[in-house]
C-alpha cells in the first residue's frame, strides 16, 4: 500500500499488491503519525492479569517512542 492521505478520522491508500484483510489483522504503517492509544482496553486487562501473575518479563512489540512504554508503565 502508499500512503496517499491521512487525518484524524481516516487514512487514505492506494492497494499496490492485492490480498485479503482480514478482521483483527494487524497493520504496520510507517512514517505517519498516527493519533491513536497505543494501548487498548484489551491489552490493558491483559497486562494488568498478567502483573498479577508475577510474570518475569512482558515482551512490548511494536514500540514507537518513549510514549509507548510510558502508557505500559502506566498499567504495571
Amino acid at each position: 500500500m502508499t500512503h496517499d492521505f491521512a487525518d484524524d478520522n481516516e487514512i487514505v491508500s492506494e492497494v499496490i499488491t492485492g490480498g485479503t484483510l482480514k478482521s483483527h489483522s494487524d497493520v504496520t504503517v510507517i512514517d505517519v503519525p498516527l493519533n491513536i492509544p497505543y494501548l487498548t482496553d484489551k491489552d490493558k486487562k491483559d497486562i494488568e492479569a498478567l502483573t498479577a501473575e508475577e510474570i518475569d518479563v512482558l515482551i512490548v512489540p511494536r514500540v514507537e517512542d518513549r510514549k509507548s512504554l510510558e502508557a505500559v508503565r502506566k498499567v504495571i
